[in-house]
């Protein structure tokens, strides 16, 4: 295709939506007065509604991509952050071993209305795995907003600056149901299961990293610490994050860490097998509002330790600490500090 123009805008048509085009430019002044090419020059034409992901599809590593079919996660979420979604999408993973980093912004089209799930259906049948290389989590939700992963074994095999779920810039709505979190089991604050923090490389890094996140029904095996939620400094905190009917094993020092958050529900979670004898099972700082309810938690120092709850803060609502079977095999049960 080739046209000309008087000023610096052409309008073309019969373009393909979703498609790269490369385009040449020449300067002519006048008869035997013309510029050489200069180019190529690339843009990207504007996604048809057609080309939105909406619906049922498979992720498949034993068939290529094509159709409704895609090879790999990361195939996947190629798809969704190329032109977004239109309404519920659901990947339905078939079983085996994907080893591979998933990372997922902010998706186009997504609302609370128009959700993203990977569904493993088994999680002893699928595996999503990898090994941290330079701070890269296996699952890095970059801002992503309304995804679920469920049914699915979520791995890392690295011992250092190693993450399952890092949820960093506001991931907000997010879930992590029914899955096998596991990672080996580490002495250092470098290796965590579910981790919200505002660095790649530290743990703790404080910022509004996520909101309104469900960790509900996974079994979360190993890391030095097993979920660990980094709020804002100061208020406002995070918002809206619940910690629901886990089993936490062999965890090095906690198998529940979360620093500025208001209106963290803790509930009917199980506790057990810390590998550090100054390990405390659920350490909270600066929580305003919080729950702690019907969880099972041995520990061999603290139980459950608390500092900074309400601190500076008229909560409208009691904080709670309810009916949870508690036991530290060396020192206290229950800790509050300016709480």
């Amino acid at each position: 295709m080739q046209t000309s123009a008087t000023n610096d805008t052409v309008a073309l048509s019969g373009l393909t939506s979703a498609t790269y085009y490369d385009f040449y430019v020449r300067e002519v002044c006048g008869t035997n007065d013309t510029s050489n090419w200069v180019g190529p020059f690339t843009f990207l034409t504007e996604c048809a509604q057609s080309d939105k992901l909406s619906g049922t599809y498979t992720i498949d590593n034993t068939t290529p991509t094509g159709g409704t079919n895609f090879n790999s996660f990361n195939e996947a979420t190629g798809a969704l952050n190329f032109c977004g979604i239109s309404g519920d999408v659901t990947f339905n993973v078939a079983a085996g071993t994907y080893t591979e980093y998933v990372e997922i912004a902010e998706i186009a089209g997504v609302t609370a209305d128009s959700t993203i799930t990977f569904n493993g259906g088994t999680a002893a049948n699928v595996t999503l795995t990898s090994s941290s290389v330079n701070d890269t989590p296996t699952v890095f939700l970059n801002g992503a907003d309304y995804i679920t992963f469920k049914n699915i074994t979520l791995e890392n095999t690295g011992t250092g600056d190693s993450w399952v779920v890092m949820l960093q810039n506001n991931a907000d709505h997010n879930t992590i149901d029914s899955c096998i979190v596991t990672m080996p089991v580490s002495s250092t604050s470098d290796v965590g299961g579910i981790v919200a923090s505002n660095s790649l490389s530290l743990i703790g890094s404080a910022g509004d990293n996520a909101n309104n996140l469900m960790v509900s029904n996974n079994t979360i095996i190993g890391g030095e610490t097993g979920v660990h939620l980094e709020g804002p400094s100061s208020k406002p905190y995070s918002f809206g994050n619940q910690i629901i009917n886990n089993m936490f094993r062999n965890q090095d020092d906690h198998g529940i860490d979360a620093d500025g958050q208001t209106g963290l529900i803790i509930n009917g979670n199980d506790i057990d097998s810390l590998q550090n004898s100054g390990g405390d099972a659920i350490y909270l700082f600066d929580v305003d509002e919080f729950e702690i309810t019907a969880n099972r938690v041995i520990s061999p120092d603290y139980a459950v330790y608390v500092t900074d709850a309400n601190d500076g803060h008229s909560p409208a609502t009691n904080s709670r600490l309810v009916n949870n079977m508690i036991i530290s095999t060396s020192d206290y049960g229950i800790y509050l500090n300016d709480a």
